[in-house]
């Protein structure tokens, strides 16, 4: 949906800054790195489903990833 967000964390910073999926994806494709890995897992939290005028529902989900990246040396 154009106005999902994301809320993103890290072992460094424990703040949470919001994103539009969007501009997630946006700002992931712009770092530096030869490969990335997104691992998806744990959907702990659903609630306030509300189905749509479409058909389609909104709400809020909570799922964890794991982001893994890898950088070759270069000579």
């Amino acid at each position: 949906m154009e106005n999902s967000e994301i809320g993103v964390s890290s072992l460094q910073n424990r703040t949470l800054p919001i994103f539009k999926v969007r501009e997630y994806f946006d700002r992931l494709m712009k770092l530096n790195y030869d490969r990335v890995n997104i691992d998806w897992y744990k959907i702990q939290y659903v609630s306030d489903l509300e189905r749509q005028p479409d058909g389609t529902y909104v709400g809020v989900i909570t799922i964890y990833q794991r982001f893994r990246d890898s950088i070759r040396k270069r000579a």
